[in-house]
């Protein structure tokens, strides 16, 4: 699998972790609280940091391999260009 490949599977893991926050926040409050957005953003606090600090984390590794997978493409079409144009002058 080429980098790109690899920056894009981190991605989607970095979107995965951060629905799967929310879903766990929704798990566990209990059903006789009700749907108090207060305590729900107290359960998210309480719950969701390793979640958001692994998605974070998966976030800055998948752009970075992305990133890092289209640059050499990028710049050897700038110096063909270069090239280009130094031979039509």
């Amino acid at each position: 699998m080429n980098r790109r490949g690899v920056g894009s599977v981190f991605l989607v893991t970095a979107a995965f972790l951060f629905a799967i926050r929310y879903i766990l926040a929704a798990l566990l409050m209990p059903s006789n609280s009700g749907w108090n957005s207060n305590y729900f953003d107290m359960v998210l606090e309480e719950s969701g940091a390793p979640l958001l600090t692994l998605c974070v984390l998966f976030l800055i590794a998948g752009l970075i391999y992305f990133i890092v997978g289209d640059f050499p493409k990028v710049v050897r079409w700038y110096t063909s260009q270069v090239k280009e144009n130094r031979n039509e002058e």
